[in-house]
């Protein structure tokens, strides 16, 4: 008997629910995904409530969007600590809040900065998720100018 199946089954889009067709799948996206949602985690029951022990796992790129988006949500509580163990570092460092403060400062105006430049000058408009991940690094490299400033 086997412990593990895959199967795979294509859902179109645009769906349709409730008697409303949508246009396409831009249309009312947030919507459409909750059903989406809705509708996977019925599944699940069902499968698990006919089959016993069974369980099963959905993948979409809709499904792996809203965990990467919920991933991203929970590394912003990383970036606020971060932040402000950086600060508290390069205040004790150079010894004026003050001029952490305004490092601080100009860190956190790169980064909206760059997204403008890209967006808007470079007309670049994917916007992946490890672009998330440069702050980290503009926080690091940044903090180490600031001390090579002052030295």
């Amino acid at each position: 008997m086997a412990k593990q199946a895959r199967s795979i089954f294509t859902f179109a889009n645009p769906i349709e629910f409730d008697g409303r067709r949508f246009k396409n799948y831009k249309e009312d996206t947030f919507e459409q995904t909750e059903f989406f949602f809705e509708f996977s985690d019925d599944l699940a029951d069902q499968i698990k409530g006919t089959y016993g022990n069974m369980e099963a796992s959905f993948y979409s790129i809709t499904w792996s969007e809203f965990l990467i988006d919920q991933l991203i949500l929970q590394d912003i509580a990383l970036l606020f600590a971060s932040f402000t163990l950086v600060f508290l570092y390069v205040g004790f460092h150079l010894q004026s809040l003050f001029l952490a403060g305004i490092a601080m400062l100009g860190i956190a105006l790169s980064y909206p900065t760059t997204v403008f430049i890209n967006r808007f000058i470079m007309q670049i408009t994917v916007f992946n998720f490890i672009n998330y991940i440069a702050v980290f690094v503009i926080l690091g490299i940044a903090a180490d100018d600031v001390f090579v400033f002052t030295d």
